[in-house]
């Protein structure tokens, strides 16, 4: 497989995509690009994600350790071969191997948009890669499923969002 193998195009792993959205743009920083996820990709992901969440969360630093990584790892998986999920992947502008940050969204069957988890590298924050990364979000309402640190900061700036951590 080449790192231009996208998600959709492997077997158990499914990534709906609307026909309407573009599979790369540009975001408003024009040093930095939007990809959907590689296959590749997923290692990254998984490690980022889940180290990441335990951390920044305090409620998945009250579960033990064998405990939250099983169960999110899990969640991980459902949430990969689930219709209607997204991994967005930001980059520098000419390097789509290079993993700035990703954002994890999900059209639900019931048309809720839920944004489940957004990822920036330490070395890369405060640069606009979040941003880019939410800039492809459409203007209306969304419910996120993970609260951590930042996600108060994140509600004050973003009226339009709902804290339901049942949605995973």
């Amino acid at each position: 497989m080449t790192p231009q193998t996208l998600l959709e195009n492997l077997g158990p792993i499914k990534v709906a995509i609307n026909q309407d959205v573009l599979i790369s743009r540009t975001s408003m920083h024009s040093d930095i690009e939007i990809r959907d996820a590689y296959m590749e990709d997923l290692s990254f992901i998984y490690a980022t994600m889940l180290r990441s969440y335990r951390h920044a969360s305090t409620f998945a630093r009250k579960i033990s350790n064998e405990v939250f990584y099983k169960y999110h790892h899990m969640f991980l998986e459902a949430y990969f071969k689930r219709n209607g999920s997204r991994v967005f992947v930001a980059h520098p502008k000419g390097s789509p191997d290079v993993i700035l940050g990703y954002l994890l969204t999900e059209k639900r069957e019931d048309g809720t948009d839920v944004i489940h988890y957004t990822y920036v590298k330490k070395s890369f924050r405060q640069m606009g890669v979040a941003k880019a990364l939410w800039g492809l979000l459409e203007d209306k309402s969304y419910t996120i499923t993970h609260y951590t640190v930042d996600t108060d900061w994140i509600m004050k700036k973003h009226s339009n969002l709902t804290y339901n951590p049942y949605l995973l």
